[in-house]
């Protein structure tokens, strides 16, 4: 069904590697103020827990 679909453009696949990006123009500067207010309010016991995935032939036990 999707083949009946009519696009206004062509889609196509270009390797990340042969881009030529300067950093400033995609990420933001570094503020060491923001930082370190990010750092000092950090606690870790509010972290996301880590994930455990057991296999299925323990879960069905």
């Amino acid at each position: 069904m999707s083949e009946d679909i009519i696009r206004p453009f062509e889609e196509k696949m270009v390797s990340s590697a042969l881009l030529e990006i300067p950093r400033n123009t995609y990420q933001r500067g570094l503020n060491p103020e923001r930082v370190k207010r990010i750092s000092h309010s950090f606690d870790e016991r509010i972290a996301n827990e880590p994930a455990v995935i057991l296999p299925a032939a323990s879960r069905r036990r």
